[in-house]
């Protein structure tokens, strides 16, 4: 009943003093500590400063009338402090060994006093004090009660939890505000499974994260311990175990002051499953903390680490090179520059210049801290590339401008005159729509493996996708128009028996290269980026080297397009100016006809196919007249 709770409780409610100010003096220098959680005050003590090797004093130190400097490790701070008191030691000075801050406890009675320093003055002690004579203070602190705790015995209040430090009990504490504090103080405090598993349950913590595309997903209760459940795997940060030196290093994904010895101290402590999107996604950054793994994006070797940095750049190069080719091609002659067919290839050319200059940099601009292959750069090199590289996808969006071009010619019979006065709409729809999305992914460019891009998840590549759909619908479209135009033309040349005319095919298959180069180039890395959005593909070496060295080949697909028709010409231009002469000569000779039997025109001539042009227009499509434009 509430009678017996309230009884328990108070049996194992324990009261400590809290340390007060700390006095720490030596080799003529002032150093900050802190009193460790129940050690009991001293107005002055002070003795040699005395090294205890082995993180414990051992009977192989005399510490008598020593003030003994211990490393922290392996052994809890109550059995060191009792090491050194049982050894002679006047008082016992605890440094850390690693970066992060704790709240030390003695969890037990001791003589002698004992304080905390950081693991960077423990070190410079170790250097240059020790033998130094040494003198400390502790003032009495504030009297601070603790309530025990069991799965017996539940902490008393609503935002209260149990820590479980011992295993099988542990003290209450209390919730704080809900956040990144709360967070961090459920999953990197080193509090046992069961604790953390509390903690998150009754204060409503989760471990957040922004949402991006190397970010882990957010974490709450029920992840911790998913590697217990039956027939899971456990995931293993480091598998090889964590090396004392890369215990600092910190590991920016998980948030600002997490390192090396958190983050491998969560997974070992949390039992998170191995098919846990965060531990694929932790083990590609592994690296970081000297660890062997799977490295980032799968490369866990110098020569595979070289290859996503160097195979991509070659192939930016070429496009950049086969870009300048197409402005040149375009700008040498004065009928391809006034053709708007030519003022959109050198636009579209010039931002592939754009995209191709910033993509062949690859992992140069990435920060040095990342500790990427080749990376040389800081954040501000990163974001300029990340922007550079967006501005150049504008390229993209104008090869919809040129399948809009061909549209309004051949399917719907605008002369050049008439729709250069849209000219302005064809120029500046793609490049707004672009510089909209550069400028608007300036907070989120970011480490993506391969060069700094757009982290963000899926937003930044509907643009993309769209332009896609739009080219392979608008072409499609070009090509079933022309293929009718070209059956009626037979129709009426032949009785509707003549075999279908080369025309079509070829401009099928311009259409086919047009829209082919839009999906070699962009599907496989749209594939890949959605999938790292959706916490896959972390670890796919070969698809990431595929996907990265695809897109930046924009520029040689756009001038293999281009000039494809020139090859081409020769293969088929005989034929199609055969059949488009032949169709001019019996048109000839129906006019003439129809003169002569006027009265019978409407019973005895079939209807005229109209003229429109569109059939010319193809030809120039499928490249089929000289010096006219060719389609990228």
């Amino acid at each position: 009943d509430a009678g017996a709770a309230s009884c328990a409780a108070t049996c194992v409610t324990q009261c400590h003093d809290e340390p007060g100010a700390v006095g720490f003096y030596t080799a003529g220098k002032e150093y900050d500590a802190v009193g460790l959680v129940g050690s009991p005050p001293v107005s002055g003590v002070s003795g040699p400063l005395i090294h205890c090797p082995g993180l414990l004093c051992g009977d192989d130190v005399d510490t008598t009338g020593g003030v003994c400097l211990i490393e922290r490790g392996d052994h809890t701070f109550l059995v060191k402090v009792q090491s050194c008191e049982d050894r002679g030691g006047v008082a016992a000075v605890i440094f850390n060994n690693v970066l992060d801050e704790i709240t030390p406890s003695l969890y037990g009675e001791t003589i002698i006093s004992s304080i905390f320093i950081t693991k960077e003055n423990g070190l410079l002690l170790l250097e240059n004090a020790t033998g130094s004579t040494a003198s400390i203070s502790l003032e009495q602190g504030e009297e601070v009660c603790t309530t025990g705790c069991s799965d017996l015995l539940p902490c008393p209040g609503e935002r209260a939890f149990c820590n479980f430090d011992f295993e099988t009990h542990g003290t209450c504490e209390e919730c704080i505000d809900y956040g990144s504090e709360a967070a961090n103080d459920c999953f990197f405090q080193g509090i046992p499974l069961r604790g953390a598993q509390e903690c998150a349950s009754i204060c409503g913590s989760r471990l957040t994260f922004p949402e991006c595309k190397f970010c882990p997903t957010d974490l709450s209760n029920a992840q911790l311990g998913s590697g217990l459940q039956e027939g899971e795997d456990v995931c293993e940060f480091c598998p090889g175990g964590l090396q004392k030196e890369y215990e600092n290093q910190e590991v920016s994904m998980f948030g600002e002051g997490v390192d090396c010895f958190l983050v491998d101290e969560f997974y070992h402590n949390y039992q998170i499953s191995k098919s846990e999107p965060n531990c694929k996604l932790a083990q590609t950054v592994n690296y970081l903390c000297g660890c062997e793994g799977i490295g980032y994006g799968g490369a866990n070797t110098k020569s595979k680490q070289a290859a996503l940095a160097w195979l991509p750049r070659a192939t930016a190069i070429l496009s950049f090179v086969c870009s300048a080719f197409i402005i040149v091609d375009v700008m040498r002659e004065k009928k391809r520059r006034q053709k708007l067919f030519g003022q959109l290839m050198v636009g579209l050319s010039i931002f592939d210049l754009i995209g191709s200059a910033s993509y062949a940099l690859t992992s140069l601009p990435l920060p040095r801290e990342d500790y990427i292959f080749g990376s040389l750069g800081n954040e501000a090199s990163c974001t300029a590339q990340g922007f550079f590289i967006q501005v150049g996808t504008i390229s993209s969006y104008m090869n919809v401008s040129l399948a809009v071009y061909y549209l309004l010619i051949i399917k719907y019979s605008w002369s050049e005159h008439r729709i250069k006065k849209w000219r302005v709409w064809l120029f500046s729809c793609p490049i707004l729509v672009g510089a909209a999305f550069a400028f608007a992914g300036i907070p989120f460019y970011d480490n993506t493996i391969l060069w700094c891009n757009n982290s963000s998840s899926y937003w930044s590549e509907i643009p993309l996708c769209i332009a896609i759909f739009l080219a392979t619908c608008i072409m499609s479209s070009v090509c079933f128009d022309v293929y009718k135009s070209e059956k009626r033309s037979n129709r009426w040349r032949q009785g509707g028996t003549a075999p279908r005319s080369s025309l079509s095919k070829a401009v099928f298959w311009q259409s086919f290269w047009f829209t082919f180069a839009f999906y070699i180039t962009w599907v496989p890395y749209l594939s890949l980026q959605f999938m790292w959005a959706s916490g896959k593909a972390y670890s796919n070496y070969g698809f990431i080297l595929f996907a990265g060295t695809a897109c930046t080949m924009q520029g040689f697909w756009n001038f293999f397009v281009y000039m494809r028709p020139r090859t081409q010409r020769a293969n088929f231009l005989s034929p199609i100016r055969s059949k488009l002469s032949g169709a001019t000569s019996v048109f000839r000779s129906i006019r003439s006809s129809t003169r002569a039997r006027s009265s019978a025109r409407a019973s005895s001539i079939p209807p005229v196919p109209p003229s429109d042009g569109r059939i010319e227009t193809a030809t120039e499509l499928a490249g089929s007249t000289k010096n006219t434009a060719e389609v990228p």
